[in-house]
């Protein structure tokens, strides 16, 4: 097999996309519209229906249409997704669209594209985010093959690739049913009633009952550099699943009094108040935050003496799983699981006792299900790799796909 490197405007047609204004003529017509979010949901694979459509008129005022085959890339927030256009498509300026010269097979084209994704990201420019331009796409270098020796790569690869994604799906829906298999055994052991709306039910009592509920810091924009700046939690820093993530603390002006009032201590329960995907995440605190305060993102649970605080973070995992929380939330611009809202949560009334078995039983058990899932992830991540560096291999001739041996060289 013969191969040689090109830049990409040698071998397609670097085409630019655009979003037409937001008047209602543009828009809900029979052409479909492509985002990176649109590539993201199918990335290296073929792009059928789009989220949103264009008007014939929101084509031919703001947006550009290429032909069915055509290879999609994203080129900013992220760069290097790809697809391949099942029908004549249009797309924004997230987007470039690389139409196939004469000669070169869609499927490699994409394959070869994806190859050198590391060396597309690394030529992206900007400070709110990274983009790669349209020159840059277009002096973009990848192999080429024969006509014929690029349909037969893409044939192996189409083959391949779709044994390993079928591999990572079983992956994903094991980690899947071992989450399901996480709320239901925190289903089993938190004793609620049948209907967890039920809240005047006598086996529930008010979170506010419990502890103290506190609502963070107002977001100070003052630039001030001076010693009454404080790291503080928000609502990215409480992850799903009761996760708290500290790599990524922010700082912000603290007084005195908000200091003291504001602390996180081990026990504590962080819950997050506002945002459209985030709102009612809860995690406990295991050990003391010293000089660390929190913003008006989260709501902080603070148990009394007869209150465990892993109960009820477990408690408000049921009941963010349960559809509770997302049916209570407050809703303006975006949904909020407001401090009002937390305080009359319901949690099954037990004694302190019966708490500490619930929260050991589970903390041991979801122990248990997150190492495993810690290996499937290992394992996901190494199919995903072993999937990149047989689509690198094949395209730049590291692999002969056309002889015998070629399975067993992609098997090492």
């Amino acid at each position: 097999m013969s191969f040689k490197t090109v830049e990409l405007r040698r071998i397609a047609t670097i085409v630019n996309g655009g979003t037409p204004t937001p008047s209602a003529e543009n828009w809900g017509g029979g052409v479909p519209w492509a985002t990176p979010v649109d590539l993201g949901r199918v990335n290296g694979g073929i792009l059928g229906g789009t989220e949103r459509t264009l008007t014939a008129h929101g084509v031919a005022t703001g947006s550009t249409v290429v032909p069915p085959g055509s290879v999609l890339l994203s080129t900013r927030a992220p760069i290097g997704y790809t697809a391949i256009a099942r029908s004549a498509v249009a797309f924004n300026q997230g987007c470039k669209a690389l139409v196939p010269r004469v000669g070169v097979d869609s499927r490699f084209l994409r394959y070869a594209v994806q190859a050198s994704e590391t060396e597309l990201v690394a030529a992206g420019r900007g400070s709110t985010f990274q983009e790669v331009n349209g020159a840059d796409v277009a002096a973009h270098r990848v192999s080429i093959a024969a006509t014929h020796e690029q349909r037969q790569i893409a044939d192996y690869l189409d083959h391949e690739t779709a044994e390993i994604d079928a591999f990572i799906a079983d992956l994903h829906a094991l980690k899947a049913g071992l989450n399901e298999h996480r709320m239901a055994e925190l289903a089993g052991l938190l004793s609620y009633p049948g209907d967890v709306f039920r809240a005047d039910s006598s086996a529930l009592t008010p979170l506010k009952r419990l502890g103290s509920i506190t609502l963070g810091k107002m977001l100070d924009p003052a630039r001030s550099t001076d010693d009454t700046r404080w790291p503080y939690l928000r609502a990215a820093n409480v992850q799903p699943l009761g996760r708290l993530e500290l790599a990524d603390v922010k700082t912000m002006r603290f007084t005195p009094a908000e200091r003291a009032c504001l602390d996180i201590k081990a026990g504590d329960v962080l819950i997050v108040e506002g945002g459209q995907g985030g709102y009612g995440r809860a995690a406990y605190v295991s050990a003391d935050l010293p000089d660390t305060g929190f913003q008006n993102s989260i709501v902080r649970f603070r148990p009394a003496p007869t209150t465990d605080g892993r109960y009820v973070a477990y408690a408000l995992q049921l009941l963010r799983h349960s559809g509770y929380i997302k049916t209570v939330a407050s809703v303006s611009s975006m949904p909020h699981f407001t401090a009002e809202k937390v305080a009359i949560a319901p949690v099954p009334r037990v004694t302190l006792g019966r708490q500490r078995e619930v929260a050991d039983a589970l903390d041991l058990r979801w122990a248990e299900i997150d190492e495993a899932i810690e290996d499937i992830d290992a394992a996901i991540a190494l199919a995903k790799e072993r999937r990149a560096a047989l689509i690198t291999a094949a395209v730049t001739g590291q692999i002969d796909v056309t002889t015998k041996g070629s399975r067993e060289h992609a098997d090492l």
